[in-house]
């Protein structure tokens, strides 16, 4: 019989034992982390309780102050490239059962700690993947990840990105996207989702084009617009203006403070077969446009960033009540709105608090006909509400 490996110990706090013990994959560090000098960003420790019972086995980076992300729970499990290599096929096996792939090609593959690959996001577009790196914890491990993604979705080329902070900040040049494997993508790289086409851009450092996780509102928003009237704002490269224009709306209307994102949005109607002639686009700050209240419309969209500037500065945990009230000014009775926002620092009690709290100031009656999360290919973990930054209500406001 094979001896079992042997790891060293990282003693963790009772409270931070407690919080594993439930699910949570995160050690903070605190005043009672054990000494981590010794060890080097990517080491294997076995996180250890004040009693020196085992608690978790787990990826440790000293210089951050998530010090540790948990692997497994289970003292039996050796962590090698084998056990990567199985996590990674779980993770392929999970989107290839729940995303169809003859209409659909791009979508989330590994979501990090939710599928128990800490730190590291994956996400599909057409042939080619891009990796996002969230702590340097990872990157040992990370090649034979890459190649089972790779083969088991028969990609051509995957990108890296790498978000982690150093002790100078994050680096701008690592978020461009570098050619790790494989051939390089098209500079425009057309992508499908459940009949809509997108132009995506894997080389560039944040904006690549397209939120997957959005996917299934637009979904929604296709099914909506048919004979309406949308509007919408912060629009960034149009998906749902598209989204809209195909599911039959009478007009749609795209607002977003960058022309580049609207020229953009324009070559992914035209890929559409619709002509972006006949839609209207306005590079103009989203409060500024929906203050002058020179139209009405049947259904609004609101998908702001975390953060932007503008008119004043918009903070989603701060501001996103102030923005509902403004775009009810837009609304027409019996119209539609979709509110979401993908913000780790508005908690789901406080996001809706937001917008319900901004329709009743109004005095507008309102149906709640969804609030969704991401899609399948996005799973979460109970304990890990740090992992489920996305949120969205779909309202009937009378």
């Amino acid at each position: 019989m094979k001896p079992r490996r042997k790891y060293p110990r990282l003693e963790i706090s009772p409270a931070s034992a407690r919080f594993i013990r439930q699910g949570h994959p995160w050690v903070i560090r605190d005043r009672k982390t054990g000494d981590t000098h010794h060890l080097t960003s990517g080491a294997i420790v076995d996180l250890v309780g004040h009693d020196r019972a085992f608690v978790a086995r787990a990826l440790v980076d000293p210089k951050e102050g998530v010090v540790a992300r948990v692997l497994t729970r289970d003292a039996r499990e050796t962590i090698d490239p084998p056990f990567f290599e199985r996590r990674a096929l779980r993770a392929c096996a999970l989107r290839q059962a729940c995303i169809d792939g003859e209409t659909t090609n791009a979508f989330r593959i590994v979501n990090g700690e939710s599928d128990g690959i800490p730190g590291l996001h994956i996400d599909r577009f057409g042939a080619y993947a891009v990796a996002q790196i969230y702590t340097e914890a990872i990157l040992p491990h990370v090649e034979v990840i890459y190649r089972t993604v790779m083969a088991a979705f028969r990609l051509r080329g995957l990108y890296e990105k790498r978000r982690f902070r150093s002790p100078r900040g994050i680096d701008r040049k690592q978020l461009q996207g570098r050619l790790l494997l494989g051939e390089a993508a098209p500079e425009s790289l057309p992508i499908r989702e459940g009949g809509c086409e997108f132009l995506v851009r894997l080389q560039y450092a944040m904006d690549m084009g397209i939120f997957l996780d959005q996917r299934e509102n637009r979904r929604r928003i296709r099914l909506l617009s048919r004979e309406r009237e949308v509007l919408n704002t912060f629009a960034y490269t149009c998906a749902f203006s598209v989204a809209a224009a195909l599911g039959g709306a009478r007009s749609t209307v795209s607002v977003d403070t960058s022309s580049n994102h609207l020229a953009w949005g324009k070559e992914n109607f035209t890929r559409n077969g619709l002509d972006p002639a006949s839609h209207a686009f306005v590079c103009e700050d989203v409060f500024a446009f929906l203050e002058k209240k020179k139209r009405r419309f049947d259904l609004v969209i609101l998908d702001p960033p975390t953060f932007s500037g503008g008119k004043g500065t918009f903070r989603a945990e701060r501001d996103y009540g102030r923005l509902v009230s403004a775009a009810l000014g837009v609304l027409r009775p019996e119209g539609f709105l979709l509110c979401s926002a993908n913000a780790a620092k508005l908690k789901a009690l406080a996001f809706r608090q937001a917008v319900f709290g901004a329709l009743e100031a109004q005095g507008r009656e309102f149906q709640i006909l969804a609030t969704p999360g991401a899609p399948p290919d996005f799973p979460t973990l109970p304990a890990f509400p740090e992992g489920e930054p996305f949120k969205s209500c779909l309202l009937r406001v009378f």
